[in-house]
Formats: C-alpha cells, structure tokens, sequence
C-alpha cells in the first residue's frame, strides 16, 4: 500500500511512503520517506514499472502547483528501506 503523510497549512513537508501486510489487516511500514510531495496517486504499468502523480511539496491546493510524475521501474519490495 501507498499512503501519504499530511501537515497543514498547504502540506508543507508532505510526504508518501509504503506499506506491506500479511494479513490484509495490519500494515507495517516499509519506507515512510518514498517521495517528498503530497496527494500521490499510483498507477501500475506494467508487472515491473510504476507511474506516481504527485504535487510539489508545500503548494497543496495553492495557486502555481504542478502535477510531477515519478517513475519506478522493478519489484515492489525494492522499495522497502527496512529489509
């Protein structure tokens, strides 16, 4: 699972991590630092390629913000930072 860390005002120091679960019901963090940025959404390509969609970190629903995309190409659990 993808999720997404918010402070107000404007998600200054917003930010999107990961998550696994064995269970579908308790998640364990994997990587809370994945992508500096707020309102992330994932979209899975490929078996090995993922597209993130995110704003800039600091502009949520502000005037000047972007839309960024971030690109992964690989396995999932390569993204965890606490293996």
């Amino acid at each position: 699972m993808f999720f997404a860390e918010f402070g107000w005002p404007g998600c200054k120091g917003c930010h999107a991590g990961y998550a696994t679960w064995s269970d579908g019901l308790h998640w364990t963090a994997q990587n809370i630092n994945l992508l500096v940025g707020q309102d992330g959404k994932v979209l899975k390509v490929a078996d090995d390629l993922w597209l993130m969609y995110y704003g800039p970190d600091g502009y949520f629903d502000q005037k000047g913000c972007d839309i960024r995309l971030a690109v992964f190409r690989g396995e999932l659990e390569n993204l965890a930072t606490n293996k």
